[in-house]
């Protein structure tokens, strides 16, 4: 008899940000499975289960939380982020869809890198946005350029995960001379790279200025629209309460 999987997001990496929930279905589960890094994050709490290392795969990942599963162990798949955006939730329940299989499975929600990241730079996502990842691997890049182009188009703020993708800095020397033909070069651009660690380093920068940086892999950056401005230290994106009207 099958038991239950949690698809748990532990945020980006610091223990005060998981969740009560998160930590109630590690402590439910027997066993728990994730990349060595989110692993080190939740070690705490994983004393005494069984702990399945697998690097870089979750597609290997969800294989092994399925087969433990079906021979009746409760178990924890973890993610950094929220589960349910660019990571593992997406791929572990079309794994279940193609093997016709049912298993319980609860996707405990987590702190995303973005929500973390506007909330370290002021009010960054305070309008209307759009995520775009430049990860070609699956996705053909043509169709990133017009996922690009369609949020350039909206005024949207956009934030822009995996810049480096698998090709180093080409990618994201492309997607921004692209978006630096629509908006203006004084765009504030705030960059949040290795998010939550002791190196963590935040940044205020312009669309124009941002070509000239040496980033590392680990970043995600959050380009603003024709409304988001810089006040202080804080990037901001407008949506103004009026008074008797709302938002």
């Amino acid at each position: 008899m099958s038991a239950k999987i949690f698809l748990v997001g532990i945020g980006p990496g610091q223990a005060e940000h998981i969740t009560h929930c998160a930590q109630a279905a590690i402590e439910r589960a027997s066993i728990v499975i994730g990349h060595p890094d989110n692993l080190a994050q939740i070690a705490h709490m994983a004393r005494g289960k069984e702990i399945i290392t697998i690097n870089q795969n979750p597609l290997e990942r969800s294989r092994a939380a399925v087969e433990k599963a079906l021979n009746g162990q409760d178990v924890v798949i973890v993610s950094s982020g929220d589960p349910g955006i660019y990571a593992i939730a997406a791929t572990f329940l079309d794994y279940l869809r193609q093997q016709n299989l049912m298993i319980e499975t609860e996707i405990v929600p987590g702190l995303g890198l973005a929500v973390y990241a506007s909330a370290r730079l002021g009010a960054a996502l305070g309008s209307d946005s759009a995520s775009i990842s430049l990860c070609d691997q699956n996705t053909p890049w043509t169709t990133i350029c017009r996922r690009l182009s369609a949020a350039i188009s909206a005024d949207f703020v956009m934030v822009i995960y995996n810049p480096f993708g698998k090709l180093g800095a080409t990618r994201l020397e492309e997607a921004i001379a692209l978006i630096q033909q629509e908006r203006h070069l004084n765009t504030p651009v705030g960059v949040l790279s290795q998010a939550s660690t002791p190196d963590e380093k935040l940044l205020l920068t312009t669309l124009g200025e941002l070509p000239k940086l040496t980033l590392p892999t680990d970043t995600l950056i959050i380009i603003g629209n024709s409304q988001s401005y810089v006040y202080g230290n804080y990037m901001i994106t407008p949506r103004l309460y009026k008074e008797n009207i709302g938002y």
